[in-house]
């Protein structure tokens, strides 16, 4: 018998937005998967985030091959033992974030391992091993918290719209915004934020923090009682088309399996914009592209690596 340690996956480095859409996993269908596995491992966590898809198990049965059964054939990678091992504190540590020592991936560690203990997939071997990896990527983040680095998609996707809009101030042979400085780069600007969730509410705190006017939507109330940033306006999640016309930067990041924004609902104004996707599977229609008025960028037009 081989009861090794064993994960298999794909993260951006191996597959584009387009593939990683097809295996995202909610976090019911994170259930369902572990509880479809059951009787082919001893122990399962499955790490699924915008940018990876990861299956980490104690079993003879390739984890490869469950995630093949499950969604399809993928460009995945297969490590074992100590090989495996290592990835896992890698991933903690925010070495093959898209993002370099970005915060978010320890909070879905901790909840891809929450969800495993619950479903009674998680033994003493995963249970510690993740739980050790958190701990050293919070001494990581701790140790290197002072370098000059965005520590966020979000944060990456102010970085962009800032440039963005400072690039097309200039363009214009204008001074850009009203007040427009380094310290608040996106003065002047309406920004839209579509979706309340973790990183939502990250995008409107950031757009906020650097001079930006932040609307935000909200479909129902945080489980946990969240409320928006000071100074962000919340608006119904069916009023977005009406706010993005007032609008020149939308950022969404919701958890929906399909478009939140489309071409058929919002028709061509002619106002540039841009529009920032952080979601997998992605919340606006690629044919937002075709227009000449409007810059989308998704996950991986950002342009980040690892160091």
């Amino acid at each position: 018998m081989n009861m090794e340690i064993k994960i298999a996956g794909l993260d951006y480095r191996s597959a584009s937005v387009d593939v990683r859409e097809k295996f995202t996993f909610t976090e019911s269908e994170r259930r369902e998967l572990l509880n479809e596995i059951a009787p082919h491992v001893q122990e399962a966590v499955l790490i699924s985030t915008c940018n990876r898809t990861e299956l980490a198990v104690v079993s003879e049965e390739e984890p490869s091959e469950l995630l093949r059964r499950a969604r399809g054939c993928g460009s995945f990678f297969s490590l074992r033992g100590e090989a495996a091992v290592a990835r896992i504190f890698e991933i903690a540590a925010g070495l093959h974030s898209q993002i370099p020592l970005e915060d978010q991936i320890l909070g879905q560690m901790k909840e891809a391992l929450a969800a495993s203990r619950e479903e009674k997939a998680c033994g003493p071997l995963l249970g510690q091993l993740f739980q050790r990896a958190i701990t050293a990527g919070k001494e990581v983040r701790t140790k290197y918290k002072a370098l000059p680095h965005e520590c966020s998609a979000a944060a990456a996707a102010c970085t962009a719209a800032a440039e963005f809009f400072s690039q097309a101030a200039a363009a214009n042979d204008a001074s850009g915004p009203e007040g427009c400085s380094s310290a608040a780069p996106l003065r002047g600007i309406s920004a839209l934020v579509v979706g309340s969730g973790e990183m939502g509410m990250l995008a409107a705190q950031l757009l906020r923090d650097r001079g930006a006017s932040v609307r935000m939507t909200q479909r129902r109330c945080r489980k946990d009682g969240a409320q928006p940033p000071s100074g962000v306006t919340l608006i119904p999640y069916d009023t977005r088309y009406e706010a993005m016309r007032e609008c020149a930067l939308v950022i969404c990041a919701t958890a929906s399996p399909h478009f939140v924004l489309t071409t058929k609902e919002f028709g061509d104004d002619g106002v540039r914009r841009m529009k920032i996707d952080l979601a997998v599977p992605r919340d606006i229609e690629q044919a937002f592209m075709r227009r000449p008025s409007v810059t989308l960028v998704d996950m991986d037009g950002l342009g980040h690596s690892a160091l």
